[in-house]
């Protein structure tokens, strides 16, 4: 095989995971042999902190956290640097506040309510029945658990528990009719830490002399898997960029997000998709066929100047109410799970609103208070689809009307009386009896060709375990696909996508190692 440009291993995508996959090769297994081609004019992928904002302070509109700080290794090798983590952090560990929209009241803190208990009850209904099977919506769950113990429920709690359970919609940034009725919160372990400009953290990967690998502005159309013409039953990769530029490889990390895969394997002319010769197998494309992803959508509000309490980190804004859905489930007669009929009629009684009408009272908001862990005059609301992809095309101006009374309750609820306004003017001067939003930072993965939304969501119908395995045997052997998506325990987190960069690295290297002994027996 000749060729002018060949390496060991092609890297695409320079996401934190392609990005992990290179460090691992060079620094773990002196590889250098390796070149990193990635679609974007910046590294980082779904890692990104947005352009400085009017207080100068840039925001992640990627990944902003480490989860589950008990068993990530990655928060584990950031927290004890020697020189001390590359990103700084703030463990947040106070306790949510659950405010109702019609009301303004501090839900969990209402003792007649009582209404914490009811959702921890729900999340272990869900966790443990699995009658609901994988073919029912988060929201049918939902409907199942309220009739079921409706005996046992206020018609307050009632009420109050279907609005609060959307709150899982910002975990999985998907719709409550989409999302899958079986464990729709997934298991968290520890706490998690909020990471002040996590969208830097790929760059400690460019520090460590990744610079010279990495080829912006470089999208792969094609990959080929060539036996060689030996007979000796090696195979190598024929990767094809969009400008017609050729170059082979040993082996390839595929790091595109799942959204991409799945336009791949449905052969869709989609700007970042890939061809594959020989196709990706059926197993695989039924497999993808049966994965979905979210958009999670993020704005971050930048005010004068700090003028609320810092007493509370984060908060929960319920939407408006479902009583007509409560009144038809307390008239349904059925110890048992639900019928399709009721089900159906139940979610006609909660259906979306059409985008041209939607409402921010129609959806819940979780809201950071960014003031409080990063000190700057900033409060960050957390969307989930169809939301999301309609809020990302709005103007700031329509951002603000859209926003403004959920705005008015949380300022409210941190004990900020001001009268709010909208002045995106720089050197204007606010009254003490005013607070004024001065700009609004959103992110537009929905739109984003490279992304088409944010990260791994099950649906109802979706079956994680059969894609999980089928992505683990790779294509042709020689490709491996590493990210988010393609891992169980770290599924959606940043230490997930670096796990999978450590495993698919040592396949490789197994893979390679078993080849030269093949060779040498011959």
């Amino acid at each position: 095989m000749s060729t002018e440009e060949h390496y060991k291993v092609v890297i695409i995508g320079s996401g934190v995971s392609g990005l992990k996959a290179g460090h691992i090769l060079k620094h773990e297994h002196n590889i250098d042999d390796f070149k990193i081609f990635e679609a974007r004019d910046r590294i980082g992928g779904r890692l990104k902190v947005s352009e400085p904002g009017y207080h100068k302070h840039g925001y992640d509109m990627g990944a902003s956290w480490h989860h589950d700080i008990l068993i990530n290794p990655m928060f584990f090798e950031e927290s004890q640097r020697e020189n001390g983590p590359y990103r700084p952090y703030v463990i947040e560990d106070d306790s949510f506040a659950v405010i109702d929209y019609e009301s303004d009241k501090r839900l969990d803190l209402d003792k007649n309510l009582d209404i914490m208990p009811v959702f921890q009850e729900l999340i272990s209904y869900l966790s443990s029945v699995n009658k609901i099977g994988q073919e029912a919506s988060y929201k049918q769950a939902i409907f199942n658990y309220i009739n079921r113990m409706k005996p046992f429920l206020t018609e307050a709690q009632k009420i109050n528990i279907l609005s609060l359970s959307r709150y899982t919609e910002l975990w999985n940034g998907d719709s409550w009719s989409l999302i899958s009725g079986m464990e729709p919160v997934g298991g968290h372990f520890g706490r998690n830490a909020l990471v002040d400009q996590f969208g830097l953290y790929v760059n400690r990967f460019v520090d460590d002399g990744l610079r010279d690998k990495i080829d912006l502005s470089t999208e792969v159309s094609d990959i080929n898997v060539i036996k060689s013409s030996n007979n000796d039953g090696k195979k190598y990769a024929e990767i094809i960029t969009s400008d017609g530029r050729k170059v082979t490889a040993d082996y390839v990390i595929c790091s595109i997000p799942l959204s991409l895969l799945k336009k791949s394997s449905e052969n869709a002319k989609q700007q970042g998709s890939i061809s594959f010769n020989p196709p990706l197998r059926n197993s695989f494309t039924d497999a993808l066929a049966h994965m979905s992803f979210g958009s999670l959508g993020k704005f971050f509000f930048e005010f004068d100047s700090i003028k609320w309490d810092l007493n509370q980190s984060r908060t929960i804004i319920l939407d408006h109410k479902f009583p007509d859905v409560i009144n038809k489930l307390n008239q349904i007669n059925s110890k048992e799970m639900l019928s399709k009929d009721d089900l159906d009629s139940l979610e006609k009684l909660s259906a979306e609103p059409s985008s041209d009408k939607v409402t921010c009272d129609q959806y819940p908001f979780f809201v950071l208070n960014v003031a409080k862990s990063l000190k700057v005059p900033t409060i960050l609301f957390l969307t989930s689809e169809p939301l999301t992809s309609v809020l990302e095309q709005k103007s700031q101006e329509q951002l603000y009307e859209f926003f403004k009374p959920a705005l008015e309750r949380v300022l409210k609820s941190f004990n900020c009386k001001k009268t709010l306004s909208f002045s995106p003017e720089v050197n204007e001067k606010v009254p003490e009896s005013e607070i004024h939003l001065k700009n609004i930072v959103h992110t537009s993965w929905s739109t984003d060709p490279y992304a088409l939304g944010a990260y791994t969501s099950v649906r109802a119908g979706d079956s994680f375990d059969p894609f999980l395995e089928e992505s683990l045997k790779g294509h042709e052997d020689i490709v491996r696909f590493v990210g988010e998506a393609f891992i169980e325990e770290g599924n959606g987190c940043v230490w997930g996508a670096e796990e999978t960069s450590i495993r698919e690295v040592k396949k490789i290297i197994e893979i390679d190692c078993l080849s030269k002994l093949k060779t040498a027996s011959i």
